[in-house]
């Protein structure tokens, strides 16, 4: 049975020191070959989006070791914001109950440099469970 994990996404330069206002977040999850847009938040003055609440598999599955169902659920999120390098992080890990915290440090782009040009990509390796 599926139930719901949640997300929020925080944004910061400078070692974590100067939130990002205004950025861009794109939440999706692949469905086959295609992606489906899940959510779209723009973070706040903290950096921060609102929760984002999504469909995860039991809880029931992660308890036992001889569980054949899947432990978690995965998003992809990237994140834009003019002035700054685009960042996707994939296969983000989503339980049920939990609230999970996907911080990201968002680099300025050098002046002159065009902002669609430069991407920093993370791929989140699973948990062994």
């Amino acid at each position: 049975m599926s139930q719901k994990g949640s997300l929020i996404v925080r944004t910061y330069a400078s070692s974590m020191i100067i939130p990002v206002v205004d950025s861009n977040v794109f939440i999706t999850q692949k469905n086959g070959e295609e992606q489906s847009l899940l959510a779209f938040r723009r973070t706040d003055e903290n950096g921060k989006t609102q929760i984002v609440e999504i469909n995860a598999p039991d809880v029931e599955n992660s308890q036992s070791s001889d569980s054949t169902g899947l432990d978690f659920s995965t998003v992809d999120i990237k994140i834009e914001k003019t002035g700054y390098e685009i960042v996707v992080i994939r296969d983000v890990q989503i339980f049920s109950g939990q609230l999970s915290i996907q911080n990201v440090e968002m680099v300025p782009l050098p002046e002159g440099a065009v902002f669609d040009e430069h991407y920093e990509i993370y791929t989140v390796t699973p948990q062994d469970l």
